[in-house]
């Protein structure tokens, strides 16, 4: 009986070709970016779950305080860990990384390359599950002078040599020898290194005493707390252990969930909703689409069912007939759907940014559901129509025409409308998000970012850079250079414990530190509020120069010439800039103090980046100069240029690809939208084909019967419309909230979706019912 049903399935299906074409096309293509959605969000929520001890890992994070108010900084002080481990028996680890990589050229043999090292403690291997390959760990516990590397970088310097006890030339200074190979990084985890490097280093790069102290809050710390243990408990235990080591701070550590990371710290949780309830519209779109053609075409064939039953077809037949059909148009579409999926696969890695695999081992249990859930779609779309028309009676169904079975169907009305009121808030958000996004882009950034361009010192001109400023400025079109200690987009040298006079006992500001040197204002272009950059007459090791956010922190009024103290070093307050972005727009900009890098008493970072700012003129000719001046100085040292603007766009990487992911199915969305809408128009305009005919031998014009089929179309659009937009405005207004500098809600990213979606919806039903309209009436009536 089966096969029967089948037979005559596709036979149904043969005779209407548009009609399943359609149905097949729009279900496959919801089915497959269903499957992408889905494995990226899974994919997401399973961050960090490949450490064996993810459940018991915890970062330690700071809590300062501006008075009454508190902030939250993801960095602490290199000393916490060490402590913490030796005082509380809870903790049974502890690591610390440092804040971002430490960029330097790496040199075996021939080979030289520039590479970003991850300094480390070794207990990292312990804290984090990060098995290697080749080779032991063992060693970095009582060995600064060694290195564990990933298989790409072994490929790279070693190609088929085992790299195990081989040499590393670091900077042209430190040896480092490779002791282990790791196994790849899962791409979810947050723990993602090539180059693992011992962190007592950053002790001969910096101070003896960089990894020790209490103030700079410019490490990440893990720990690993007993099972069993209540971190919100130990967190009250810990509430005054840094100030307990370090009195002249008000900051509080705070042990946070690595569990949470992922997606709550790094904010995440949001666009995972998000991207999810896109997926679950999108198919929603689909199975709305899939059920309101599948009831329409049912309809049409109220008559065939009463011919059946006359000639003895049982209700339990036509009802099994039904939904086999159905589920025969599902099935074909959940594997047209994988198909799409495995096609476009490259292209949707390419568009998140991830490494996505659809037939991978771990998401072969999710795919299994996949008939599952076919075979359920398939039965909803099938139930309407099998219940509704093998109840008709024969003579009933016989008699009157379609139209009065499915031509005024309120459930279709109601379903088109729905699908219409999705695609134009999945509209309204994507243009919302388009122009949140290029709004941060083009944001002013409190300085001139254009033609700035920067290149690493190493070697001589780290240890000459005046050497190297004038053997730059031979060239004219170099207008300015300046060095600094951190690249002005990754500046991580931060923390509390300054103090003034008439300062409030509750007051700690959360400061970061950049070293400078007296070019570094005019170079940048950033306004001066007060003072001067640097008072000549003044001894200059013994100023500083503080933004608007730190000067509105300890005076009302003009703060130049207040003095601060900061641990034993004692400064005057030289000048105050406007503010400007040393982090990205998702943060509000805060206190940072500049300090002249030739104060060796107060060096936290060295000199690293030369910046120029160079004429657009002969830009070129200009870069091909700096890139030989470069190499003559440093011809053991692989040359790197940057410019600042690539760095700045890379701070806005997620809203770019955030906004090209829900513009692609927001559009898809309304595709697969207007593939139903089509074949629904199809299906009606058939049915009025001979009134359409009656009308034009009355007089009709062409406008007036495209008026007269379009008119219910467009009137559900603009219910639609009222419908979505007041959703749409609820849900942007609440993701608007998590940025300090937003754009503002304007009725024109409404107006603009609606339309769109308008014009779309009548140009798809145009399609029909201008053919329609066009055809001749003779046709139409002559079986009348």
């Amino acid at each position: 009986m089966l096969k029967n049903y089948i037979k005559f399935a596709f036979r149904n299906f043969s005779r209407s070709k548009n009609y399943a074409l359609i149905n097949i096309i729009g279900l496959a293509i919801g089915i497959c970016a269903c499957i992408f959605i889905a494995l990226w969000v899974q994919n997401e929520i399973t961050y960090d779950k490949n450490h064996e001890n993810y459940d018991h890992i915890y970062r330690v994070l700071t809590k300062h305080y501006y008075g009454s108010q508190q902030s939250w900084g993801t960095g602490s002080p290199p000393a916490v860990g060490p402590a913490m481990k030796t005082t509380f028996p809870e903790v049974l680890n502890s690591c610390r990384l440092q804040n971002g990589t430490h960029s330097a050229s790496v040199k075996y043999g021939n080979k030289l390359f520039k590479e970003e090292l991850q300094m480390a403690d070794a207990s990292i291997f312990e804290v984090f599950t990060l098995p290697l390959i080749a080779g032991s760990y063992e060693k970095a516990f009582h060995n600064n002078h060694v290195t564990i590397i990933s298989q790409e970088i072994a490929h790279k310097y070693f190609e088929n040599e085992n790299p195990i006890g081989k040499t590393l030339l670091i900077d042209n200074e430190k040896e480092l020898e490779v002791i282990g190979i790791l196994q790849d990084i899962p791409e979810n985890s947050s723990i993602k290194f090539d180059f693992f490097a011992p962190l007592e280093i950053l002790n001969d790069i910096y101070s003896p005493n960089n990894t020790k102290t209490w103030f700079n809050c410019s490490f990440n710390t893990y720990v690993i707390l007993q099972p069993g243990t209540d971190h919100i408990d130990f967190r009250e235990k810990t509430r005054t252990f840094i100030t307990d080591n370090y009195p002249e701070s008000d900051t509080e550590p705070y042990v946070y969930p690595l569990s949470k990371q992922h997606m709550y710290l790094y904010g995440y949780r949001g666009l995972v909703i998000i991207i999810a309830v896109i997926g679950g519209l999108i198919l929603m779109i689909a199975c709305i689409n899939f059920i309101n053609l599948s009831t329409s075409f049912a309809m049409k064939r109220a008559r065939e069912v009463g011919l059946r039953k006359l000639v003895g077809a049982k209700r339990i037949q036509l009802i099994n007939q039904f939904f086999v059909e159905s589920i025969l148009i599902t099935l074909i579409s959940t594997i047209l759907g994988l198909a799409l999926a495995e096609i476009f696969s490259s292209q949707f890695v390419s568009l998140t940014n991830s490494k996505i695999e659809i037939f991978s081992r771990n998401n072969l249990i999710y795919l299994s559901i996949l008939p599952l859930a076919a075979i359920l779609i398939g039965s909803l779309a099938g139930f309407y129509p099998a219940i509704v028309l093998s109840s008709f009676k024969p003579v009933t169904t016989l008699k009157q025409s379609t139209h009065r079975f499915g031509g005024r169907s309120i459930l279709r009305k109601v379903l088109v409308t729905l699908q219409f009121v999705i695609a134009i808030i999945l509209l309204v958000c994507t243009f919302v998000i388009i122009n949140q996004s290029n709004f941060m882009l083009t944001k002013d950034l409190g300085y001139n970012k254009e033609h700035l361009v920067y290149v690493p010192l190493q070697g001589f001109i780290k240890d000459n850079p005046e050497i190297y400023r004038k053997a730059l400025e031979e060239n004219t079109n170099i207008q300015n250079i300046t060095f600094l200690g951190r690249n002005p987009t990754e500046i991580w040298t931060n923390g509390s414990g300054w103090e003034w006079e008439e300062k409030p006992e509750d007051l700690d500001p959360f400061v970061t530190y950049q070293g400078v040197d007296t070019n570094y204002l005019e170079t940048f272009q950033i306004d001066m509020l007060h003072g001067n950059f640097y008072d000549e007459n003044s001894d200059a090791t013994a100023q500083i120069v503080i933004n608007e956010s730190f000067a509105k922190v300890i005076s009302d009024d003009n703060p130049v010439g207040i003095t601060l103290h900061h641990e034993d070093d004692t400064f005057q307050i030289a000048g105050v800039t406007k503010n400007f972005h040393f982090k990205s727009a998702h943060h509000k900009v805060g206190a940072i103090a500049m300090y002249l890098n030739t104060n060796n008493d107060f060096k936290i970072v060295s000199f690293r980046y030369a910046y120029m700012r160079i004429s657009a003129e002969n830009m070129q000719e200009t870069l091909k100069f700096i890139k030989h001046t470069t190499h003559s100085l440093t011809p053991d040292y692989p040359y790197e240029l940057k410019f600042l603007e690539a760095d700045v766009e890379k701070l806005y990487l997620s809203e770019v690809q955030t906004s090209k992911l829900i513009t692609s199915f927001a559009f898809l969305a309304v595709f697969i939208s207007c593939l139903g809408l089509l074949g629904l128009s199809t299906l009606i305009t058939q049915q009025r084909i001979k009134e359409i005919g009656i009308r034009k031998v009355l007089g009709s014009t062409i406008s007036q019967i495209v008026a007269l089929l379009t008119s219910q179309f467009v009137k559900w659009v603009l219910i639609a419309n009222l419908i979505a937009w007041p959703v749409s405005y609820y849900i942007m207004e609440s993701w608007l909230r998590n940025f300090p500098y937003k754009i503002t809600l304007s009725i024109w990213y409404f107006i603009f979706s609606g339309l769109t979606a308008l014009i779309i919806a009548f140009g798809t039903i145009s399609l029909n019912t201008i053919r329609a309209a066009n055809r001749n009436p003779v046709e139409s009536l002559r079986y009348e």
